[in-house]
């Protein structure tokens, strides 16, 4: 049987192991000077050690993810999330400070990052077809956020798509997707939504249908990293609602489309 522990967390770092561990070490000394308890997994260029049980996380009161890395935030639905890079938790009193944080959202002393309910607007969906591939969505996504002016620089942006994209697909199932991009360009988080019902290739998806539905975070680089988690989680909880991917689908206009994501954010 799994033991419960208060806070669930995860570390990681690019090139290495050894800053991702000093993390570890720093969120569990702090943890244990408060009387929490903890489990850490941490996350390395050669694999992950220590990783956390679908039963640890579920027991869990709070989630943080303290990493400079790209962490798959949907393990983690309904779970109030602290998001940080991995410098903030290098020190005991800089890890103690995310532990509070935690604890804090867990015990509804302080609100969650919210997401507004209008975050999605019906202009930044588009139902259109003919995409030719995977990249050819994305380069239409990357030039809507411009004209759109959630970033300054398509290519840019497109770059960091293709990157995350590398690092792991973000195909899911039932022909829906979730691209998502950290970068300099992006001037404020916002969200990107394409239908094509002819469907899009080229993108590695659980049960290897053909994308129909992408919704696109887009998140500025060195800010926002919770409200990135959350609408990441947010987002994956949402997709494993039948009604929810349906309505998504079938939905008439773009106006409709940005009321049921909205829904599901708020």
């Amino acid at each position: 049987m799994t033991d419960r522990c208060d806070i669930v967390a995860v570390t990681g770092h690019p090139t290495g192991a050894v800053h991702a561990i000093m993390a570890k070490e720093a969120l569990e000394r702090a943890a244990a000077e408060r009387g929490r308890s903890i489990r850490v997994e941490v996350q390395t260029p050669k694999g992950t050690v220590d990783k956390l049980s679908h039963d640890e996380i579920e027991a869990a009161r709070a989630v943080i993810i303290a990493a400079d890395i790209d962490v798959d935030a949907t393990r983690f639905a309904d779970k109030p999330i602290v998001g940080a890079g991995i410098s903030s938790a290098l020190s005991t009193p800089a890890a103690g400070a995310l532990i509070d944080r935690a604890w804090s959202l867990a015990e509804g002393l302080e609100p969650a990052e919210d997401v507004a309910r209008d975050f999605v607007s019906p202009d930044s969906v588009f139902i259109a077809e003919g995409f030719g591939n995977r990249d050819d969505l994305l380069d239409f996504i990357s030039r809507s956020a411009v004209a759109l002016g959630y970033a300054t620089d398509a290519a840019t942006l497109k770059t960091a798509f293709l990157k995350r994209e590398a690092e792991g697909t973000t195909g899911m199932m039932d022909g829906f997707a979730v691209p998502h991009a950290k970068s300099p360009t992006v001037r404020r988080a916002a969200v990107v939504v394409v239908r094509d019902d002819e469907g899009v290739d080229g993108w590695q998806t659980m049960d290897g249908l053909p994308v129909t539905v992408a919704i696109a975070l887009l998140i500025p680089e060195g800010g926002e990293e919770s409200l990135h988690l959350r609408l990441l989680s947010r987002v994956a909880e949402a997709l494993m609602d039948e009604d929810f991917r349906a309505e998504v689908k079938v939905a008439g206009d773009s106006a409709t489309i940005a009321e049921a994501i909205n829904e599901r954010l708020g």
